[in-house]
């Protein structure tokens, strides 16, 4: 008697389950959406740098920062635009560097979170230049211990650009996997947007909004494969480069780096 009342509860509950009508105005729960929302904005409109925001990169004893000058010579300010040379010193007697380069960074100045940086850039190339976008880590950590982004590098004549990660796990270590450089084939002399996002799990490079080249962050044993996730300043400069840039053909100069913006964006 007991297994025959259980039995009828449930098939009663099977019944009115079949014909109980489904609510198709059930609202589905929403996932969260994350936007980048701009923080800073850079369009080089003041005829002069923004002191609070930029200073002139310092002359150091590196292959990239050997000629680093604030000569005037080397910077030039249109209605929109900074355009940073480098030049043949002819113009400073006391200064015995054979090339003086134009260079700008928010170095103590101006601290970037983790984000995204677009750059919109066009440059004049030349044998043995390099004109680059870069980062290094704000809170000084040594290199290449704090991380180097290479938001665009060109070198030479080339009709191309790099975008590359550096790291003791890519540079020390001189392990290239996962992938840490990309050659992207376009224009140097036409405006191109060139960026990157800074994530907690990985870098996505991306040239006028096409991902480029995503550097993730890995499980491994082996020292500093992503130490990007901090935050950094911003190098905007000319390089005159030597060795491995080949000599420099003097009647090629100016090399020049316009900048027409800097964006940056916070993940929210």
């Amino acid at each position: 008697m007991h297994r025959n009342y259980l039995l009828a509860l449930f098939t009663t509950a099977v019944v009115l389950f079949a014909v109980a009508p489904f609510d198709c105005t059930a609202a589905p729960k929403k996932e969260k959406r994350h936007t980048w929302v701009k923080d800073f904005e850079e369009n080089f409109n003041r005829k002069h740098l923004n002191e609070n925001v930029w200073t002139y990169v310092k002359r150091a004893k590196t292959s990239a920062l050997r000629y680093m000058s604030s000569n005037p010579e080397c910077y030039e300010f249109t209605d929109s635009t900074i355009i940073l040379k480098a030049i043949v010193n002819d113009c400073d007697p006391s200064d015995t560097a054979r090339y003086l380069t134009g260079g700008i960074y928010t170095r103590n100045l101006y601290e970037f979170t983790p984000g995204r940086f677009e750059i919109r850039a066009r440059m004049k190339t030349i044998q043995g230049g390099q004109p680059a976008i870069w980062t290094g880590p704000f809170n000084h950590v040594p290199w290449p211990t704090g991380g180097e982004i290479d938001i665009m590098e060109q070198y030479n004549h080339g009709k191309h650009i790099y975008q590359t990660v550096w790291s003791p796990y890519s540079y020390t270590l001189k392990i290239h996997d996962p992938k840490h450089q990309v050659k992207v084939p376009l224009d140097p002399e036409e405006f191109h947007i060139y960026g990157v996002d800074i994530m907690e799990d990985r870098l996505v490079f991306h040239v006028d909004g096409v991902e480029t080249l995503v550097y993730p962050k890995i499980e491994t044993d082996k020292e500093g494969q992503f130490p990007f996730y901090r935050s950094v300043y911003l190098f905007l400069d000319t390089q005159i480069i030597g060795k491995w840039g080949g000599p420099v053909n003097e009647d090629d100069l100016p090399e020049i780096l316009e900048v027409d913006y800097v964006k940056h964006y916070r993940y929210k």
